[in-house]
């Protein structure tokens, strides 16, 4: 996908059309990085939610990605609507809570409420790829996650 014109990129739409008409919703999950495969993601979608994973480097982070959206959305998808910012694998150190409190200063209004903490059982959900609520010790993250779905669907209306 990085390597083929942007023209092709944006093929997926139309590859995908069959999906949208019966699904009420579809979720394309993108690699961290400001690709090719970001940009035909943004094309297609209606909507979008940034989960950043945060570090020193968070708000830079954010600045480029949405800079990325809000290109996409003039040129490409005038109706893609910024659902905003998911926290994600978040630890209680010094460094995590940093970066939180610059993206709070920084990007206020775009944060969801619910974060989604690091939990062991989301990675052994990931890697084993299995929903992480079937997992009998992933109580804890299966609340996190279907929370921070609860308040995007309630963003997306």
């Amino acid at each position: 996908m990085e390597a083929v014109p942007l023209d092709q990129a944006m093929n997926p739409a139309r590859h995908l059309a069959e999906l949208f008409e019966n699904y009420d919703y579809v979720l394309i999950d993108c690699p961290p990085s400001l690709g090719r495969k970001l940009v035909a993601a943004l094309v297609m979608s209606t909507h979008v939610a940034c989960p950043v994973k945060l570090s020193g480097f968070a708000v830079d982070g954010v600045e480029g990605l949405l800079n990325t959206i809000i290109g996409v959305r003039e040129a490409y998808n005038q109706d893609l609507e910024i659902l905003g910012i998911v926290i994600n694998d978040m630890d209680r150190s010094v460094n995590h809570d940093k970066a939180l409190k610059s993206l709070e200063n920084t990007v206020p209004d775009l944060l969801f409420e619910n974060k989604i903490m690091h939990r062991p059982p989301l990675d052994t959900a990931t890697t084993d790829g299995i929903p992480v609520w079937e997992l009998r010790y992933g109580h804890v993250a299966a609340k996190e996650v279907e929370a921070v779905l609860e308040e995007l669907l309630e963003k997306v209306g």
